[in-house]
Parts: C-alpha cells; sequence; structure tokens
C-alpha cells in the first residue's frame, strides 16, 4: 500500500500564553506532501522548560525514524518502541536533578507500506475522520482524569474542558523515571482518498468539540481554508495550540496488501462511553445533529450547550432502566444458575449408575452362563426293579430325556440285532449241527433241541411253555446294581418286545 497526500497545514499558536511550549515536527512552514513523519508534542504547562521537553522528543524521535526505517517498508511496533526508548534517553540527558521535571506529551502519526501507524501518551488528540461519511473513525483516549470521569459516566464528553481538573494527566514523557509511560499504538490500513487526520494539542479543544471538526472537514473549502478556520475557532483559547491537518490524496493497492494489521475500531471502542444494556456492551456514537452546531457568539454557545446538556439526559434516562432491568436479569440468572447445576449434576450420576448396573447385570449372565456349563448332571429319579431270575429287588434308574440323546452313541439296536437267536434250519451252533435231533418248530418241549438239561440251572420251569423266556437287555452304563435289567427307551428299529410275565407264585 502506497499513500500519497496533499501539502499538509500546520498550526503552531501561542494563544494567551507568555511562551510557546508546544513542539511539531516538521517545524512550522518546512511541510511538504513528500514527508511521510508527523509529531505534535505539548509541553507541559506550569513544569520548568515544559518546551526543551517537547522539542527534544519530536527531535529524537525523528531522527530515529530516519535512521532506522523507511516508508517502503513496514513500520512494526519493536521500531516504534525503540524510537520511543531514544526520546527517552534524550530526556534523561537534560535532566539536571530538579525536584520538578519537564513533560510533555506525544502524539505520533507515520505513513508507510502497511498502511500508518499512530501512536499518543497524555491528552494530545489525534482524529481519523472520513468526510464522505461525516464520522470519525478514531479519536484516541486522552490519558487524563477528566477522560476518565466520562468513560466512568460522571460527566457528558462536552463538559471534560469545563472542569477545573481537566489539565490533571495521567500518562506523560519525563526523565528520571523508573518505569517509563507506554504508548497506545494503533494500525490503520483502512485509508481512502478524502480522509483527514489530525493531530492537535489540548489547546485546540479548549472551544471545539468532535462535531465542529468533522463539520470543518466535510466542507467545500480548500485545505487552507480548513485550516485558517481551525485557527479562527480557537484564537480565544488560553493555550497554546498546535496541530497538523493531513489530507489524503491517492491511495495505491499492492498484491501484498492482504490481512494488513488495523485495530483501528478496536482502539475506538475504547476510547468512548460504553453503556452496559443487559450485559452487551452498547457504544454510545456521536449524534448527528452535532456535526450542524457551530460557536458563533456566547449566547449561541451556551444555548447549544443546553440543548444538548437536555438532550443528553434524556438520552441517559432509558439506559437507567436498562440497567435496573439488567440487574433483575441478573439476579434472575443467578437463581437459576445452581438449579442448572444440581440438575446437570443429578443426570450425571444417573447415567454414571445405569452404565455400572448393566454392567453388572452383564457380569451376572456371563457368571451364570458358566456355571451352567460346569455344573454337576442331575441325578435321574429311581425306581425299585426286580430280579426277575432271581426275584432280588434293586434299583433301575428311570430314562431321561438326556438317555435318548446319548443313544446314537451306545448304538443299542445294533448290539441287539447281534443277541437276538435267529432260526436257522439244520445249522444250530448249540446243537452241534446234529441235524433230525429234535423238530426245529417245536414249542411244547421243555428241553433244549440239543438234548441238553438246561441251559441256565438256576432258573426255574416256566409255568407257561408255549411263551418263551425273554433275553435280558444288554447292562446299562447308568444302572448301578450288575445284572439288572433297565428299561430302555422304544427304539424304531427294534422289534417290540413282549412283556414278562410275573413268576412269583400268587400273581
Amino acid at each position: 500500500m502506497k499513500i500519497d497526500i496533499l501539502s499538509p497545514q500546520a498550526i503552531y499558536e501561542v494563544g494567551k500564553r507568555s511562551g510557546q511550549e508546544d513542539a511539531i515536527f516538521p517545524k512550522m512552514g518546512e511541510a511538504s506532501e513528500l514527508d511521510s513523519l508527523f509529531i505534535v508534542c505539548d509541553g507541559m504547562g506550569g513544569h520548568e522548560r515544559g518546551e526543551v521537553a517537547s522539542g527534544t522528543v519530536t527531535q529524537a524521535m525523528a531522527d530515529f525514524i530516519f535512521q532506522n526505517t523507511s516508508p517502503e517498508e513496514p513500520f512494526t511496533d519493536t521500531l516504534f518502541e525503540q524510537a520511543l526508548e531514544a526520546a527517552y534517553l534524550k530526556l534523561d540527558e537534560i535532566d539536571d536533578g530538579a525536584a520538578k521535571k519537564p513533560g510533555t506529551t506525544l502524539t505520533f502519526l507515520y505513513f508507510h507500506r502497511n498502511g500508518c501507524t499512530v501512536a499518543h501518551i497524555g491528552d494530545s488528540r489525534i482524529y481519523h475522520v472520513r468526510p464522505q461519511e461525516g464520522r470519525v473513525l478514531y479519536r484516541s483516549r486522552d490519558h487524563s482524569v477528566v477522560y476518565d470521569l466520562y468513560l466512568a459516566g460522571e460527566i457528558e464528553f462536552d463538559e471534560m474542558n469545563r472542569q477545573p481538573n481537566k489539565n490533571i494527566i495521567t500518562k506523560a514523557m519525563m526523565p528520571g523515571k523508573e518505569q517509563r509511560q507506554k504508548a497506545n499504538i494503533v494500525h490503520i490500513a483502512d485509508v481512502k482518498p478524502g480522509d483527514y487526520f489530525y493531530l492537535c494539542s489540548d489547546g485546540m479543544l479548549e472551544e471545539m468539540t468532535d462535531g465542529q471538526i468533522v463539520e470543518i472537514l466535510s466542507s467545500n473549502a480548500t485545505d487552507e481554508q480548513k485550516k485558517n478556520r481551525f485557527i479562527a475557532e480557537t484564537k480565544e483559547n488560553k493555550d497554546n495550540h498546535s496541530a497538523y491537518l493531513i489530507h489524503v490524496d491517492k491511495v495505491t493497492a499492492e498484491r501484498r496488501d492482504v490481512n494488513l494489521p488495523d485495530n483501528e475500531a478496536q482502539m475506538m471502542a475504547k476510547s468512548v462511553r460504553r453503556v452496559d444494556v443487559d450485559d452487551d456492551a452498547v457504544v454510545v456514537q456521536l449524534q448527528p445533529e452535532e456535526t450542524q452546531t457551530t460557536t458563533k457568539g456566547q449566547a449561541q454557545t451556551s444555548r447549544t450547550r443546553s440543548a444538548q446538556s437536555s438532550k443528553a439526559a434524556q438520552s441517559y434516562q432509558p439506559a437507567q432502566t436498562s440497567k435496573s432491568e439488567a440487574r433483575e436479569n441478573r439476579t434472575r440468572r443467578s437463581l437459576l444458575i445452581p438449579i442448572i447445576t444440581t440438575a446437570a449434576l443429578l443426570l450425571i450420576l444417573a447415567g454414571v449408575y445405569f452404565t455400572c448396573s448393566g454392567k453388572d447385570e452383564k457380569a451376572v449372565k456371563k457368571d451364570e452362563v458358566a456355571t451352567d456349563t460346569v455344573a454337576e448332571p442331575v441325578k435321574k429319579p429311581e425306581r425299585d426293579t426286580m430280579n426277575i431270575a432271581g426275584g432280588e429287588v434293586g434299583k433301575t434308574a428311570l430314562p431321561t430325556p438326556t438317555d435318548g440323546l446319548q443313544q446314537p452313541e451306545q448304538k443299542q439296536p445294533e448290539e441287539k440285532k447281534k443277541e437276538e437267536p435267529k432260526p436257522e434250519e439244520g445249522n444250530n451252533p448249540a446243537a452241534g449241527n446234529n441235524e433230525g435231533n429234535a423238530p426245529s418248530g417245536n414249542t411244547d418241549s421243555t428241553t433244549p433241541a440239543n438234548g441238553s438239561t438246561g441251559a441256565n440251572p438256576s432258573t426255574e420251569p416256566v409255568a407257561n411253555p408255549a411263551t418263551p423266556v425273554q433275553q435280558a437287555p444288554p447292562a446299562n452304563t447308568d444302572v448301578a446294581p450288575a445284572n439288572t435289567p433297565t428299561p430302555q427307551p422304544a427304539q424304531p428299529a427294534s422289534p417290540a418286545q413282549p412283556e414278562p410275565k410275573s413268576i412269583i407264585p400268587g400273581e
């Protein structure tokens, strides 16, 4: 970014003082449109050698800027702080150890590659005005007692010049101090053709408002005519009053002009009163009527000030009501905070409880599954049975559904098939393969076909010779007593077995 300016206009008035304690750079009559650095300092009135302090600071800072910087390069805050330190060192050189130290304020403007940098210490002021829009883009905040009262809402902006302590400042550049005052630095990249920068000491503001400044700069007069009007409006001022009026002529943008530092709006917000309405900060802007205010004659000035005071009082009445409402809203919110906090804690605890209980249920289910897998087999119900052959009573386990599942492994049908006798003609192993000993189909004889006297000596004669004696089924592994027949579930593959008949007498 390259900023071109028109011929700067300087104001350097003594006022009703005996001497001039202000200092400006460039010096009176030496400024041109080629300059890029402008400084206005106000030597502290009432202090000895105030003019020495203001002249020392302006010259020391100008020397450092010219030796270490260039308008073709960006200007950093570090460079400004080094220039300010060089000025403090020069002030220390003029310190003679007197109890009353010389001091000065500072306003600083420097055009460079990134736009412009402005800085100030004390109650000398800087303005950035855009006449096309009829408003002040930036106004520096005075480091003074009366300005702090204005920001606190104790007085109105136009009442600062009538306060008895208006000359008491809270910041100044003085020699021999352990803690040196720092400046408020502002970066401005929003610069357009037609903009004005106005640097002035507090003497220029004794009888002039912001509205008058905007009105003069927005007129169709030339820059020299505008300067003369400033001088005419302040000719009755008692204090020294000095100023520089810089008019921007042309702004050339460059490709690198992206995200340039700019904190102008932020610093402007700190220099005007802020009214809290429902915890939201609202900036009080200048009223449009103020730009039309003029002070030609004492009577008109008094009428204007009384009208502004009454208007200010009316405008601030709603603010008081809003503050009371804001306090009530804050009280309600303060009561809701513990309630909301308690509810949130309860929800968190409930979530933790349900989460932990869900985990416990899952653990219990897992334990139950594990227990089922290692549980001992259930004892099968038993019933009394009788050995048909010997008449002995034993206990036989009743069949259960699980026994049916084990049948395929026992292969019961195949074993029974092997044990069942099959009648074959002429081939009886028990008879020693002797044909003709007895007819194969004779069922009336109680003697075996092979001529033997009996296969089982312990078995009594059969009561019904027509009914064959059933052969005992193979032993079951689940039956506790030996040689005890176990009832088996019906097998689809084996033939039906006739029920044994009791051989006990009397049945």
